[in-house]
């Protein structure tokens, strides 16, 4: 191989178009809110639950533990709130190099939304606004939290 394609295969990548980033988050905010509607009619066909906040728990807390991250769960009257450990979106950004956690955050946030509001519309969701080492999430039913 001659020098030409060597150092073309060493150029930095193009520029990305103007904004991608906000295409991106939309693109993410489509796929995190389809996602969360498909896993929540599949938990409604799947699971008893004795209340809608009993169902959207089990339903949080099976996509926190497929982040495979540590959590505990405080109940108090009327909503349950989940602090995780760690942000496991930040772990993974870290370890593999990737630069948009934001934008995974945001897609996480998307589908937790949609799950828990296609389960039942009344109930209110509280999700972390940005990717930091306390992750905090609730679930509560209006006017008794």
């Amino acid at each position: 191989m001659g020098a030409g394609a060597t150092s073309k295969e060493h150029a930095d990548p193009p520029a990305m178009p103007q904004g991608w980033l906000a295409d991106a988050y939309r693109e993410m905010d489509r796929f995190g809110a389809r996602l969360g509607e498909a896993l929540a009619v599949r938990i409604m066909q799947s699971t008893p639950a004795e209340t809608a906040v009993h169902r959207a728990a089990c339903a949080l807390e099976c996509v926190l533990e497929s982040l495979g991250v540590h959590f505990t769960v405080q109940q108090a009257t009327g909503e349950l709130s989940y602090t995780l450990d760690l942000c496991p979106l930040c772990e993974k950004s870290a370890q593999s190099g990737l630069k948009e956690v934001e934008l995974a955050h945001h897609g996480l946030n998307a589908l937790c939304t949609s799950l828990i509001r296609s389960l039942d519309p009344g109930l209110k969701v509280r999700l972390p606004a940005s990717p930091t080492v306390a992750q905090i999430f609730s679930v509560s039913v209006p006017g008794s939290a």
